[in-house]
């Protein structure tokens, strides 16, 4: 047997990475699927790319522009080419449906790994369409460049689930969705708006399926799960899948905003108008009085004002019981 060549080892490593990432998303027990989905298929993508290099004799490693023969290093290794880097150079065009995938999720990858969103059920449902493809990229990646037995198909095999097959499935996914943080919800809305509207729809970047039950007879040779390509419809069969994606509904949600305060009134509001003029025309603190009522303007009506009257030349020590005023009449 012979010794195998020097980028093996960095596409084995490539493969390796891909199926744990895969592992971790449709893992249900796994509370950050999503996250560890992203950074597993960050390194996948780096040792793929990297293998190609290495195969193809380019040389990838950062130069120290001072000194053009002495190379950066890293903690003592050759700094290398980072997945940004080789995405650059291996799709030139910024409007290739493979880079705008995996740029998107080199940056998501970067959010994630500085800044723990805490919301890995809502951006797994969000982003699944941009996840498969993701994989799906791979998988054509590998196979087109290192050959067709190099697939995953016999590694990563449709998963059983649940999802929108039930009523109250999609319901729940579409609960959760919600729940989205505004901020991620903004870069992947500011990133897409830089797209054009046919990298959007292409399903290299975004991997969208419509599921129908198949009643058909079983086969021989007939597996549970068949993909039908979009390219490969006849044009009235076209016209039937896109009539499926129709709704025909528009949704809109009101959204209410806790203010502090609420269902109260300013003191100036709240006071009518007639004792905001008695009050601004009276000085002081003074009761308005009329034929021996109260004012209504007054909201906590005060007892009836009692005054001490003391005789003259009157000698006690201590000052006289008070006695009522009449009022007038």
């Amino acid at each position: 047997m012979g010794r195998p060549p020097r980028w093996q080892a960095t596409l084995d490593a490539a493969v390796d990475e891909a199926c744990l990432a895969v592992r971790l998303f449709n893992d249900p027990a796994e509370v950050r699927s999503f996250e560890g989905f992203a950074i597993h298929m960050h390194l996948a993508w780096l040792y793929l790319l990297h293998a190609e290099l290495i195969r193809d004799g380019e040389d990838f490693r950062y130069w120290d522009p001072q000194h053009k023969r002495r190379l950066l290093r890293v903690d003592g290794e050759p700094k290398r080419w980072e997945l940004d880097r080789c995405m650059s150079a291996r799709w030139p065009d910024v409007n290739d449906p493979v880079r705008a995938n995996l740029s998107l999720f080199i940056r998501l990858r970067n959010r994630l790994e500085h800044r723990h969103a805490r919301s890995d059920a809502p951006l797994t449902l969000s982003l699944a369409g941009h996840a498969h493809a993701l994989l799906l990229n791979f998988e054509e990646e590998l196979t087109h460049e290192f050959g067709h037995d190099r697939t995953l198909a016999h590694r990563l095999r449709m998963p059983v689930f649940i999802g929108a097959f039930s009523v109250r499935g999609e319901e729940a996914l579409r609960e959760v969705k919600a729940t989205l943080p505004p901020d991620i919800a903004g870069f992947v809305t500011e990133y897409e708006s830089g797209l054009e509207k046919k990298v959007r729809s292409d399903p290299r970047y975004e991997f969208r399926l419509r599921a129908t039950l198949d009643t058909a007879e079983k086969g021989p040779n007939t597996v549970a799960f068949q993909f039908t390509r979009f390219e490969d419809l006849t044009e009235d069969e076209r016209l039937v899948i896109e009539g499926l994606g129709r709704t025909g509904r528009v949704v809109v949600r009101t959204r209410k905003q806790p203010v502090s305060g609420a269902g109260r009134l300013m003191p100036a509001a709240a006071l009518p108008l007639k004792c905001r003029r008695a009050l601004s025309s009276s000085s002081g603190n003074t009761t308005s009085r009329t034929r021996g009522s109260v004012s209504r303007c007054d909201p906590s009506p005060a007892p009836r004002t009692r005054t001490s009257q003391i005789q003259t030349g009157a000698s006690t020590t201590s000052p006289p019981e008070p006695t009522a005023i009449p009022e007038a009449m």
